[in-house]
């Protein structure tokens, strides 16, 4: 048997410096075909779970945050809690050429609270070092059997260094209140949304949030005057707040509305199974002019 790395891991390197502390770079060759939309660019629910991959990849080097092991001493789980994106128009790369254009990821440690981590993640271009995107998130330490939300073991942290570049606190979202006149669209969860934690992944939950957007502009239901569908136009800035997990067989309930000004469009997820919400999200776009890009 082979024990050669996974090839994938070959790219793979840790790395630490006065300013962005510890961090692990990721290569990866370039973007998967079944990354892109219909419009034949980079969708944003892949853009997501490129930035969940990277830090996921990162946490298989066991001098990084070894979470595999992490999560059998201790029967943990991190779950995503909340996430702000900051997207080039540069990153939504049109097929062919994105295929073959590699990218590099860097997944850092901002801080470690009592329950949650701060992570920083860049995504660039491996072959011109500019910054294509960046994401700011808080991850929270959850017991899988219970599923409530406990004491992170700090003594697994302690080898690393924390970045000086920015603090370590982050501004997450504040749910709005949905308007009673809100499109919505129910949703039932089926066995291709669920991930390894059992529940809803967090990049499906922004695949159901732009697919009632196109719904909702069909129907007419949007003040903003897009000009083309609304999947076509490039999200600027994006941020996203987990707030109740959902399982298989729930009922969702996806509300989409807008600001007539700005064109920022809001989401919220309704939970009608658990009387609970579970998601909102907010998205400002590029120009009309800019998304040609």
């Amino acid at each position: 048997m082979s024990t050669a790395p996974h090839p994938e891991y070959q790219h793979m390197v840790l790395k630490a410096d006065d300013q962005q502390g510890t961090y692990v770079s990721l290569t990866l060759p370039g973007i998967a075909y079944g990354d892109f939309d219909r419009h034949r660019q980079l969708s944003l629910e892949k853009i997501s779970k490129l930035f969940e991959s990277a830090r996921v990849l990162a946490w298989q080097k066991k001098d990084f945050i070894n979470w595999q092991d992490i999560r059998k001493r201790h029967n943990l789980g991190l779950f995503l809690l909340g996430i702000n994106y900051d997207i080039s128009p540069k990153l939504y790369r049109q097929f062919p050429v994105g295929i073959a254009q590699p990218l590099e990821c860097r997944t850092g440690l901002d801080s470690v609270g009592g329950k949650s981590l701060v992570l920083r993640s860049t995504c660039l271009d491996a072959q011109t070092n500019q910054v294509l995107a960046e994401a700011k998130l808080v991850m929270v330490s959850v017991n899988l059997t219970t599923r409530k939300s406990v004491a992170l073991p700090k003594e697994e942290f302690s080898h690393l260094s924390w970045s000086q570049q920015s603090t370590s606190k982050l501004t997450m979202l504040k749910p709005a209140k949905t308007p009673p006149d809100a499109f919505h669209k129910e949703i039932i969860v089926v066995p291709s949304n669920i991930d390894h934690n059992g529940h809803v992944n967090q990049s499906i939950y922004v695949r159901f949030c732009t697919d009632v957007a196109v719904l909702a502009q069909r129907a007419q239901k949007l003040k903003y005057k897009f000009t083309k569908y609304i999947d076509e136009y490039k999200v600027k800035s994006m941020q996203c707040l987990y707030l109740s997990e959902s399982d298989l067989d729930d009922k969702l309930v996806v509300y989409v509305w807008d600001e007539s000004n700005s064109g920022n469009v809001h989401f919220d997820i309704e939970n009608n199974t658990k009387g609970k919400r579970s998601f909102h999200c907010c998205m400002e776009f590029y120009s009309a002019d800019k998304a040609k890009l």
